[in-house]
């Protein structure tokens, strides 16, 4: 199976200032993540990058991460920047074996189980409840002049609203995965006006992305494996402690709002100059240069 990434340039440079750069507080951060990211998943897996010109010039020409392999299939994709996750979802829609996606917010000090790259469809966590994932849910049921059967169906006709992280994504059933990635992009294109006129877009990724999957998962009776299990938003506290790695813990995800925590971004930043210094300063030095 194979370990892949992605990088839709636009929306890191064209949203807001608070939620540019993939959430993080800095701009170093942000590229320190991708970094890391990246060289510690290429520790244990040839890894492929599925971005545009500019995120081939940023992470290949100047950085110069390690992919295996990479392709500017993002190059053309036209979506308001506030919809992030898009780039992610053409990711999943153009791959043609299995594969796992690994946001470059994850990173990892030792290889996944084997019944994680064996699986048919893996996620790294079910949320279960989460109060913003009901309420862009609901928004969406509200506002949209279409919305997926499988998300009404859950609403409707469950007591609780779930929905995965997409940490990471993928597995071995690709018709699945192909069929789900291409409900998400109706979703999104059927709705494009009723979007750019919310107040705050940014939560619809949600609904797109890891409500979706979830509810297609659930209509289809699928077997879902998950790295974690079900999580509850106390103990996503604990895929952001540093100090327990690698003995303790092997996998962080600086998920959703810690990225704002300017220590987590100290944290990532001391980890590439601990374990890869020369992309740390290199990094450091294309920042004060205004090349990235």
């Amino acid at each position: 199976m194979k370990v892949i990434q992605s990088y839709w340039s636009k929306p890191y440079n064209e949203l807001s200032e608070s939620n540019r750069m993939g959430g993080w507080s800095e701009k170093a951060f942000h590229y320190m993540s991708c970094a890391l990211s990246c060289l510690k998943l290429a520790e244990f897996y040839p890894v492929e990058l599925i971005t545009d010109q500019k995120g081939i010039d940023i992470l290949i020409d100047k950085i110069g991460l390690p992919y295996s392999h990479t392709t500017i299939d993002l190059e053309y994709i036209d979506y308001p920047t506030s919809l992030w996750a898009a780039g992610k979802i053409v990711t999943y829609s153009i791959q043609n074996e299995p594969f796992i996606h690994i946001d470059n917010d994850v990173f990892i000090w030792s290889k996944f189980p084997e019944h994680i790259i064996a699986s048919n469809l893996v996620v790294q966590s079910i949320e279960e409840n989460f109060h913003h994932n009901l309420f862009y849910l609901e928004l969406a049921i509200k506002k949209f002049k279409y919305i997926s059967k499988s998300l009404l169906e859950q609403k409707n006709n469950k007591s609780i609203t779930n929905s995965i992280n997409a940490g990471i994504l993928g597995g071995k059933d690709i018709s699945f995965i192909k069929d789900y990635a291409i409900e998400a992009i109706k979703l999104v294109e059927s709705n494009i006006a009723e979007i750019s006129q919310l107040k705050n877009t940014n939560g619809i990724n949600l609904v797109f992305e890891q409500c979706l999957f979830y509810s297609l998962i659930e209509e289809q009776k699928k077997t879902l494996t998950c790295l974690l299990g079900k999580t509850d938003k106390a103990e996503y506290k604990e895929l952001v402690q540093f100090w327990d790695i690698p003995c303790i813990k092997t996998y962080i995800h600086t998920i959703s709002s810690y990225k704002q925590f300017y220590v987590i971004g100290e944290q990532v930043a001391q980890r590439l100059w601990y374990e890869y210094p020369e992309y740390f300063y290199r990094i450091q030095d294309l920042i004060k240069k205004n090349a990235i």
